[in-house]
Protein backbone atom coordinates (compact mmCIF):
# COMPACT_ATOMS: atom_id res chain seq x y z
CA UNK A 1 0.00 0.00 0.00
CA UNK A 2 2.76 2.40 0.56
CA UNK A 3 4.12 2.11 -3.03
CA UNK A 4 1.15 2.50 -4.51
CA UNK A 5 0.46 5.81 -2.69
CA UNK A 6 4.34 6.88 -3.00
CA UNK A 7 3.99 6.41 -7.49
CA UNK A 8 0.88 8.18 -6.95
CA UNK A 9 2.35 10.83 -5.61
CA UNK A 10 5.58 11.00 -8.00
CA UNK A 11 2.91 11.26 -10.86
CA UNK A 12 1.71 14.08 -9.33
CA UNK A 13 4.29 15.92 -9.01
CA UNK A 14 5.86 15.32 -12.53
CA UNK A 15 2.80 16.19 -13.91
CA UNK A 16 2.70 19.76 -11.88
CA UNK A 17 6.11 20.24 -13.00
CA UNK A 18 6.00 19.82 -16.52
CA UNK A 19 2.97 22.34 -16.48
CA UNK A 20 5.13 24.77 -14.81
CA UNK A 21 7.72 24.49 -17.96
CA UNK A 22 4.75 24.52 -20.61
CA UNK A 23 3.11 27.70 -22.11
CA UNK A 24 -0.26 27.39 -20.31
CA UNK A 25 -2.93 27.06 -22.59
CA UNK A 26 -6.34 27.75 -22.25
CA UNK A 27 -7.96 25.71 -19.85
CA UNK A 28 -9.33 22.17 -20.64
CA UNK A 29 -12.91 20.33 -19.40
CA UNK A 30 -12.90 19.03 -15.90
CA UNK A 31 -11.75 15.83 -15.94
CA UNK A 32 -13.94 13.48 -14.17
CA UNK A 33 -13.16 12.92 -9.95
CA UNK A 34 -10.51 10.16 -10.46
CA UNK A 35 -10.89 7.46 -8.02
CA UNK A 36 -9.55 7.77 -4.31
CA UNK A 37 -6.10 6.30 -4.47
CA UNK A 38 -5.89 6.61 -0.38
CA UNK A 39 -5.36 3.51 1.35
CA UNK A 40 -5.64 1.89 4.87
CA UNK A 41 -3.53 3.73 7.24
CA UNK A 42 -0.32 1.59 7.65
CA UNK A 43 1.24 0.50 10.33
CA UNK A 44 3.52 3.21 12.13
CA UNK A 45 7.50 2.58 11.42
CA UNK A 46 10.44 2.56 13.06
CA UNK A 47 11.98 5.57 14.65
CA UNK A 48 14.73 7.32 11.92
CA UNK A 49 18.17 8.63 13.33
CA UNK A 50 18.20 12.22 15.28
CA UNK A 51 18.62 14.57 12.68
CA UNK A 52 21.41 17.37 12.50
CA UNK A 53 21.27 20.49 14.57
CA UNK A 54 19.76 23.22 13.18
CA UNK A 55 21.57 26.56 12.89
CA UNK A 56 20.32 29.10 16.04
CA UNK A 57 18.30 31.68 14.82
CA UNK A 58 18.44 33.44 18.19
CA UNK A 59 19.51 36.97 16.83
CA UNK A 60 22.02 39.14 18.68
CA UNK A 61 20.76 41.05 21.74
CA UNK A 62 19.00 44.01 21.11
CA UNK A 63 19.34 47.26 23.49
CA UNK A 64 17.27 47.69 26.45
CA UNK A 65 13.62 48.93 26.30
CA UNK A 66 12.54 51.79 27.90
CA UNK A 67 11.05 50.85 31.61
CA UNK A 68 7.20 49.41 31.32
CA UNK A 69 4.11 50.69 33.53
CA UNK A 70 4.74 49.60 37.28
CA UNK A 71 2.78 46.79 37.70
CA UNK A 72 0.16 46.08 40.40
CA UNK A 73 1.45 44.94 44.39
CA UNK A 74 2.16 41.74 44.64
CA UNK A 75 0.58 39.41 47.54
CA UNK A 76 2.37 40.00 50.80
CA UNK A 77 5.28 37.46 51.26
CA UNK A 78 5.46 35.00 54.69
CA UNK A 79 6.45 36.55 57.95
CA UNK A 80 10.20 36.74 58.47
CA UNK A 81 12.35 35.28 61.23
CA UNK A 82 12.25 37.86 64.55
CA UNK A 83 14.51 39.83 64.81
CA UNK A 84 17.15 40.50 68.20
CA UNK A 85 15.49 42.96 70.64
CA UNK A 86 16.57 45.86 70.47
CA UNK A 87 18.76 48.41 72.88
CA UNK A 88 16.10 50.01 75.84
CA UNK A 89 15.70 53.45 74.95
CA UNK A 90 15.96 56.39 77.30
CA UNK A 91 13.23 57.10 79.85
CA UNK A 92 10.77 59.54 78.66
CA UNK A 93 9.84 61.93 80.63
CA UNK A 94 6.58 61.57 83.31
CA UNK A 95 2.95 62.55 81.54
CA UNK A 96 0.33 64.28 82.92
CA UNK A 97 -2.08 62.69 85.37
CA UNK A 98 -4.94 61.59 83.63
CA UNK A 99 -8.35 61.67 84.71
CA UNK A 100 -9.64 59.69 87.93
CA UNK A 101 -11.35 57.02 86.41
CA UNK A 102 -15.05 55.55 87.05
CA UNK A 103 -15.56 54.11 90.68
CA UNK A 104 -15.63 50.23 90.26
CA UNK A 105 -18.09 47.63 91.07
CA UNK A 106 -18.38 46.63 94.35
CA UNK A 107 -15.82 43.41 95.26
CA UNK A 108 -17.74 40.47 96.70
CA UNK A 109 -17.92 40.29 100.27
CA UNK A 110 -15.51 38.72 102.40
CA UNK A 111 -15.38 35.31 104.48
CA UNK A 112 -17.45 35.83 108.03
CA UNK A 113 -14.89 36.25 111.18
CA UNK A 114 -14.93 34.01 113.82
CA UNK A 115 -16.55 35.25 116.56
CA UNK A 116 -14.67 37.38 119.36
CA UNK A 117 -13.89 37.22 122.74
CA UNK A 118 -16.87 37.96 125.00
CA UNK A 119 -16.11 41.04 126.97
CA UNK A 120 -16.06 40.53 130.71
CA UNK A 121 -19.46 41.73 132.51
CA UNK A 122 -21.51 41.16 135.13
CA UNK A 123 -24.80 40.06 134.85
CA UNK A 124 -28.29 40.36 137.69
CA UNK A 125 -31.32 39.30 136.26
CA UNK A 126 -31.89 41.77 133.11
CA UNK A 127 -29.40 44.21 134.59
CA UNK A 128 -25.62 43.99 132.51
CA UNK A 129 -22.90 46.20 133.41
CA UNK A 130 -19.56 45.54 131.12
CA UNK A 131 -15.86 46.09 131.96
CA UNK A 132 -13.84 49.04 131.07
CA UNK A 133 -10.87 48.65 132.51
CA UNK A 134 -9.14 45.80 134.18
CA UNK A 135 -10.99 45.95 137.27
CA UNK A 136 -13.79 48.82 136.93
CA UNK A 137 -17.04 48.43 135.04
CA UNK A 138 -19.64 50.80 133.91
CA UNK A 139 -23.22 51.38 134.78
CA UNK A 140 -25.75 48.89 135.22
CA UNK A 141 -28.18 48.83 132.24
CA UNK A 142 -31.21 46.93 131.40
CA UNK A 143 -31.18 44.37 128.56
CA UNK A 144 -33.88 44.59 126.29
CA UNK A 145 -36.44 42.34 125.95
CA UNK A 146 -38.16 42.62 122.69
CA UNK A 147 -41.63 43.81 121.92
CA UNK A 148 -42.45 46.34 119.22
CA UNK A 149 -44.12 49.65 119.25
CA UNK A 150 -43.30 53.05 117.89
CA UNK A 151 -40.58 54.78 120.49
CA UNK A 152 -38.10 51.74 121.36
CA UNK A 153 -36.92 51.01 124.59
CA UNK A 154 -35.25 53.07 127.47
CA UNK A 155 -32.25 51.33 129.13
CA UNK A 156 -31.03 53.08 131.64
CA UNK A 157 -31.74 51.79 135.01
CA UNK A 158 -34.31 52.94 137.18
CA UNK A 159 -34.03 54.69 141.02
CA UNK A 160 -35.77 51.42 142.29
CA UNK A 161 -33.57 49.23 140.10
CA UNK A 162 -30.37 50.86 140.99
CA UNK A 163 -31.44 50.79 145.07
CA UNK A 164 -31.60 46.70 144.33
CA UNK A 165 -28.45 46.23 143.06
CA UNK A 166 -26.94 48.61 145.43
CA UNK A 167 -28.50 46.35 148.23
CA UNK A 168 -27.42 42.87 146.27
CA UNK A 169 -23.73 44.23 146.54
CA UNK A 170 -23.76 44.54 149.95
CA UNK A 171 -25.54 41.20 150.74
CA UNK A 172 -22.34 39.53 148.53
CA UNK A 173 -19.63 41.23 150.92
CA UNK A 174 -21.33 39.12 154.29
CA UNK A 175 -18.48 37.07 154.00
CA UNK A 176 -15.92 39.32 154.71
CA UNK A 177 -17.64 41.30 157.10
CA UNK A 178 -18.67 38.29 160.07
CA UNK A 179 -20.23 39.34 163.41
CA UNK A 180 -21.70 42.29 161.10
CA UNK A 181 -25.13 44.07 160.38
CA UNK A 182 -26.12 45.68 157.10
CA UNK A 183 -27.20 48.98 158.22
CA UNK A 184 -28.44 52.50 156.36
CA UNK A 185 -27.69 56.36 156.65
CA UNK A 186 -31.07 56.67 154.69
CA UNK A 187 -28.75 56.99 151.47
CA UNK A 188 -25.94 54.17 151.60
CA UNK A 189 -25.67 50.71 152.70
CA UNK A 190 -22.72 49.52 154.71
CA UNK A 191 -21.67 46.60 157.33
CA UNK A 192 -21.02 47.58 160.81
CA UNK A 193 -21.29 46.48 164.83
CA UNK A 194 -24.94 46.48 166.38
CA UNK A 195 -25.07 49.13 169.38
CA UNK A 196 -27.60 49.86 172.18
CA UNK A 197 -28.31 52.53 170.07
CA UNK A 198 -29.97 50.79 166.60
CA UNK A 199 -31.96 48.45 169.08
CA UNK A 200 -34.94 50.42 170.72
CA UNK A 201 -39.10 49.90 171.20
CA UNK A 202 -38.76 45.88 171.66
CA UNK A 203 -41.09 45.97 174.57
CA UNK A 204 -40.83 42.67 176.76
CA UNK A 205 -41.22 38.74 175.85
CA UNK A 206 -43.51 36.98 177.51
CA UNK A 207 -43.67 33.28 175.58
CA UNK A 208 -41.86 32.28 172.88
CA UNK A 209 -41.02 28.36 171.56
CA UNK A 210 -37.57 27.27 172.68
CA UNK A 211 -36.68 25.12 169.10
CA UNK A 212 -36.90 28.45 167.52
CA UNK A 213 -34.62 30.68 169.57
CA UNK A 214 -30.98 30.29 170.14
CA UNK A 215 -29.55 33.43 172.39
CA UNK A 216 -25.99 33.70 173.56
CA UNK A 217 -23.35 35.45 175.71
CA UNK A 218 -26.41 37.38 177.54
CA UNK A 219 -29.41 36.55 180.33
CA UNK A 220 -32.47 36.18 179.19
CA UNK A 221 -35.32 36.97 182.07
CA UNK A 222 -38.99 37.09 181.89
CA UNK A 223 -39.20 33.69 179.45
CA UNK A 224 -41.60 30.94 180.14
CA UNK A 225 -43.01 28.19 177.65
CA UNK A 226 -38.76 26.81 176.92
CA UNK A 227 -39.38 23.14 177.57
CA UNK A 228 -37.74 20.61 180.54
CA UNK A 229 -35.49 17.58 179.56
CA UNK A 230 -36.01 15.63 182.67
CA UNK A 231 -33.72 12.59 182.14
CA UNK A 232 -31.24 11.16 179.30
CA UNK A 233 -30.49 7.39 179.22
CA UNK A 234 -27.14 5.86 178.29
CA UNK A 235 -27.55 3.47 175.46
CA UNK A 236 -25.26 0.08 174.53
CA UNK A 237 -22.07 0.67 175.01
CA UNK A 238 -22.62 3.68 176.94
CA UNK A 239 -22.14 4.58 180.66
CA UNK A 240 -22.85 7.46 182.98
CA UNK A 241 -27.03 7.29 182.55
CA UNK A 242 -29.83 7.78 183.58
CA UNK A 243 -29.12 11.55 184.17
CA UNK A 244 -32.11 13.43 185.67
CA UNK A 245 -30.27 16.78 186.32
CA UNK A 246 -26.64 16.70 185.17
CA UNK A 247 -23.99 14.44 184.44
CA UNK A 248 -21.57 12.86 182.22
CA UNK A 249 -22.01 9.85 179.76
CA UNK A 250 -18.71 7.98 178.15
CA UNK A 251 -18.68 5.18 176.16
CA UNK A 252 -18.09 1.64 177.83
CA UNK A 253 -15.93 -0.75 175.00
CA UNK A 254 -15.82 -3.83 177.79
CA UNK A 255 -19.74 -3.61 178.02
CA UNK A 256 -19.89 -3.48 174.42
CA UNK A 257 -16.96 -6.80 174.33
CA UNK A 258 -18.83 -8.71 177.01
CA UNK A 259 -22.36 -8.52 175.58
CA UNK A 260 -21.71 -9.38 172.09
CA UNK A 261 -20.51 -12.76 171.22
CA UNK A 262 -18.57 -13.06 167.81
CA UNK A 263 -17.94 -16.18 165.94
CA UNK A 264 -14.36 -18.54 165.54
CA UNK A 265 -13.10 -17.30 169.29
CA UNK A 266 -11.81 -13.99 167.04
CA UNK A 267 -11.21 -10.55 168.88
CA UNK A 268 -14.22 -8.88 168.51
CA UNK A 269 -14.58 -5.04 166.71
CA UNK A 270 -16.72 -2.53 166.97
CA UNK A 271 -18.84 -1.75 163.60
CA UNK A 272 -20.18 1.84 164.28
CA UNK A 273 -22.26 2.36 161.15
CA UNK A 274 -23.83 -1.57 162.09
CA UNK A 275 -23.60 -0.51 166.20
CA UNK A 276 -22.48 -4.43 166.93
CA UNK A 277 -19.67 -6.45 166.85
CA UNK A 278 -18.45 -8.80 164.48
CA UNK A 279 -15.79 -11.04 163.47
CA UNK A 280 -11.86 -8.84 162.75
CA UNK A 281 -11.52 -8.99 159.45
CA UNK A 282 -7.86 -8.85 157.59
CA UNK A 283 -8.58 -5.30 155.84
CA UNK A 284 -9.52 -4.12 159.63
CA UNK A 285 -5.66 -5.24 160.29
CA UNK A 286 -4.19 -4.04 156.58
CA UNK A 287 -0.91 -2.59 156.66
CA UNK A 288 0.08 -3.70 160.30
CA UNK A 289 2.48 -6.13 159.41
CA UNK A 290 1.95 -8.22 161.30
CA UNK A 291 5.72 -10.42 162.51
CA UNK A 292 7.56 -8.65 159.46
CA UNK A 293 10.53 -7.01 159.27
CA UNK A 294 9.48 -5.38 155.66
CA UNK A 295 10.98 -5.37 152.27
CA UNK A 296 14.52 -4.43 151.81
CA UNK A 297 15.00 -2.03 148.68
CA UNK A 298 15.87 -4.03 144.87
CA UNK A 299 15.70 -7.54 146.57
CA UNK A 300 13.82 -9.78 144.53
CA UNK A 301 10.81 -11.28 146.42
CA UNK A 302 8.92 -14.49 145.21
CA UNK A 303 5.92 -16.49 145.66
CA UNK A 304 5.24 -17.82 149.14
CA UNK A 305 7.23 -20.39 150.05
CA UNK A 306 9.53 -20.46 147.16
CA UNK A 307 12.70 -18.69 145.57
CA UNK A 308 14.34 -18.56 142.54
CA UNK A 309 16.78 -20.51 141.52
CA UNK A 310 18.40 -21.70 138.48
CA UNK A 311 16.13 -24.13 137.23
CA UNK A 312 13.91 -23.11 134.38
CA UNK A 313 10.37 -23.87 132.75
CA UNK A 314 8.94 -23.86 129.07
CA UNK A 315 5.97 -22.20 129.38
CA UNK A 316 3.34 -22.21 126.89
CA UNK A 317 1.87 -20.18 124.19
CA UNK A 318 -1.24 -17.98 125.22
CA UNK A 319 -1.58 -19.72 128.72
CA UNK A 320 -1.80 -17.98 131.88
CA UNK A 321 0.16 -18.94 135.11
CA UNK A 322 -0.69 -18.21 138.30
CA UNK A 323 1.40 -18.53 141.59
CA UNK A 324 0.56 -17.59 145.33
CA UNK A 325 2.27 -14.42 146.73
CA UNK A 326 1.99 -13.53 150.82
CA UNK A 327 2.37 -9.70 151.05
CA UNK A 328 3.49 -9.63 155.14
CA UNK A 329 3.05 -6.23 155.37
CA UNK A 330 1.02 -3.27 153.65
CA UNK A 331 3.87 -2.02 150.61
CA UNK A 332 3.98 0.15 147.29
CA UNK A 333 5.87 -2.57 144.69
CA UNK A 334 7.57 -0.70 141.86
CA UNK A 335 8.39 -3.42 140.21
CA UNK A 336 7.26 -6.84 138.33
CA UNK A 337 9.09 -9.13 136.23
CA UNK A 338 10.69 -12.90 135.10
CA UNK A 339 13.90 -13.64 133.62
CA UNK A 340 14.76 -15.25 129.78
CA UNK A 341 16.81 -17.71 129.12
CA UNK A 342 15.87 -18.99 125.90
CA UNK A 343 13.74 -16.66 123.09
CA UNK A 344 10.21 -17.24 122.53
CA UNK A 345 7.31 -15.34 121.53
CA UNK A 346 7.50 -11.29 121.45
CA UNK A 347 5.90 -10.06 124.91
CA UNK A 348 4.83 -11.00 127.91
CA UNK A 349 2.26 -9.77 130.03
CA UNK A 350 1.70 -9.91 133.80
CA UNK A 351 -0.75 -9.40 136.30
CA UNK A 352 -1.51 -9.22 140.38
CA UNK A 353 -4.97 -11.08 141.26
CA UNK A 354 -6.95 -10.93 144.51
CA UNK A 355 -7.21 -14.86 146.19
CA UNK A 356 -9.94 -16.40 148.21
CA UNK A 357 -10.34 -20.58 148.76
CA UNK A 358 -7.37 -20.74 147.30
CA UNK A 359 -7.65 -19.66 143.77
CA UNK A 360 -7.12 -16.10 141.97
CA UNK A 361 -10.49 -14.07 142.10
CA UNK A 362 -10.56 -10.35 140.45
CA UNK A 363 -7.72 -8.48 139.24
CA UNK A 364 -6.53 -5.86 141.07
CA UNK A 365 -4.02 -4.56 138.60
CA UNK A 366 -2.47 -5.40 134.97
CA UNK A 367 0.79 -4.49 135.00
CA UNK A 368 1.39 -4.21 131.11
CA UNK A 369 3.96 -6.54 128.27
CA UNK A 370 7.37 -6.41 128.53
CA UNK A 371 9.61 -7.61 125.42
CA UNK A 372 10.73 -11.32 125.01
CA UNK A 373 12.81 -10.87 122.38
CA UNK A 374 16.11 -11.05 124.15
CA UNK A 375 17.16 -12.52 127.09
CA UNK A 376 17.50 -11.36 130.74
CA UNK A 377 15.43 -9.67 133.28
CA UNK A 378 11.94 -8.64 131.95
CA UNK A 379 10.36 -5.94 134.44
CA UNK A 380 7.07 -3.76 133.71
CA UNK A 381 7.14 -0.43 135.88
CA UNK A 382 4.01 -0.53 138.38
CA UNK A 383 3.32 1.44 141.23
CA UNK A 384 0.78 -0.59 143.00
CA UNK A 385 -0.24 -0.66 147.10
CA UNK A 386 -0.86 -4.23 148.46
CA UNK A 387 -2.62 -4.95 151.94
CA UNK A 388 -1.29 -7.51 154.40
CA UNK A 389 -2.32 -10.86 152.71
CA UNK A 390 -2.57 -13.50 149.86
CA UNK A 391 -2.49 -12.52 145.86
CA UNK A 392 -2.01 -14.33 142.82
CA UNK A 393 1.31 -13.16 140.64
CA UNK A 394 0.23 -14.12 136.94
CA UNK A 395 2.09 -14.01 133.55
CA UNK A 396 1.14 -15.10 130.14
CA UNK A 397 3.20 -14.89 126.65
CA UNK A 398 2.16 -15.09 122.84
CA UNK A 399 5.18 -17.26 122.80
CA UNK A 400 6.58 -20.16 124.29
CA UNK A 401 9.96 -18.53 125.98
CA UNK A 402 12.10 -20.37 128.54
CA UNK A 403 12.26 -18.78 132.11
CA UNK A 404 13.63 -19.07 135.40
CA UNK A 405 11.55 -21.18 137.92
CA UNK A 406 10.98 -21.11 141.54
CA UNK A 407 12.59 -23.85 143.87
CA UNK A 408 9.86 -25.53 145.90
CA UNK A 409 9.37 -28.59 147.85
CA UNK A 410 6.46 -30.80 148.87
CA UNK A 411 6.40 -28.20 152.34
CA UNK A 412 6.18 -25.04 151.23
CA UNK A 413 3.51 -25.84 148.37
CA UNK A 414 1.15 -28.20 150.34
CA UNK A 415 1.97 -24.62 152.99
CA UNK A 416 0.20 -22.65 150.65
CA UNK A 417 -2.06 -24.38 148.05
CA UNK A 418 -2.79 -27.87 149.72
CA UNK A 419 -2.38 -31.22 147.84
CA UNK A 420 -4.97 -33.17 145.70
CA UNK A 421 -3.70 -36.75 147.16
CA UNK A 422 -1.28 -37.73 149.95
CA UNK A 423 1.83 -37.95 147.49
CA UNK A 424 0.14 -35.03 144.69
CA UNK A 425 1.75 -31.52 145.22
CA UNK A 426 0.50 -28.46 143.94
CA UNK A 427 2.75 -25.85 143.05
CA UNK A 428 0.75 -23.72 140.64
CA UNK A 429 -1.96 -23.15 138.41
CA UNK A 430 -2.39 -22.55 134.61
CA UNK A 431 -5.29 -22.42 131.69
CA UNK A 432 -5.22 -22.41 127.90
CA UNK A 433 -5.94 -18.42 127.42
CA UNK A 434 -6.35 -18.51 123.85
CA UNK A 435 -4.29 -15.10 123.80
CA UNK A 436 -2.59 -12.78 125.99
CA UNK A 437 -5.31 -10.67 127.78
CA UNK A 438 -5.70 -11.04 131.20
CA UNK A 439 -9.62 -11.77 131.62
CA UNK A 440 -11.35 -9.91 135.34
CA UNK A 441 -12.24 -11.90 137.12
CA UNK A 442 -10.11 -15.24 136.73
CA UNK A 443 -11.11 -18.57 135.21
CA UNK A 444 -12.49 -20.80 137.81
CA UNK A 445 -11.49 -23.79 135.93
CA UNK A 446 -7.61 -24.13 136.45
CA UNK A 447 -4.95 -26.85 135.91
CA UNK A 448 -2.53 -27.45 138.78
CA UNK A 449 1.28 -29.59 139.86
CA UNK A 450 3.77 -27.81 137.37
CA UNK A 451 6.63 -26.03 138.36
CA UNK A 452 6.21 -21.91 138.70
CA UNK A 453 7.46 -19.66 136.45
CA UNK A 454 9.83 -17.36 139.09
CA UNK A 455 7.82 -14.07 138.92
CA UNK A 456 9.27 -11.34 141.42
CA UNK A 457 7.88 -8.04 143.29
CA UNK A 458 10.55 -5.43 144.07
CA UNK A 459 10.75 -2.24 145.47
CA UNK A 460 12.84 -0.02 143.95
Amino acid sequence: MRDVVARALAAKALEVAQKVNKQEGKPGDKGEPGESIVGEKGDIGPMGPQGIPGESIVGEKGDRGNQGDKGDKGDPGQKGDKGDKGDTGDKGDKGERGERGFQGLKGLDGAKGDIGLMPKHEKKGLMIRFEKEPGIFGEWIVIPTGGGGGGGRDDKLTDRQKELIALVDAYNLQSANPGKYLKTNGTTLSWDTLDTSDITGLGTMSTQNANAVAITGGTITGVSGLGTVTSITAGSGLSGGTITTSGTIALDINSLASTTVVANDLVPVYDVSASANRDCLASDIAGLGVGSIGYRTNNYYFPYLMAGGSSTIGISTNTIYYVPFFVRQKTTFTRIGIQVTILGGTIARFGIYNAANGFPTSLVLDCGTVSTASTGEKEATISQSLNVGFYYLAVVSDGAPTIYSNTTNATSSSYSLGQTGRTSQVYGLSIANGSTTLPNPAQTVLSSGFTTPAIALRVV
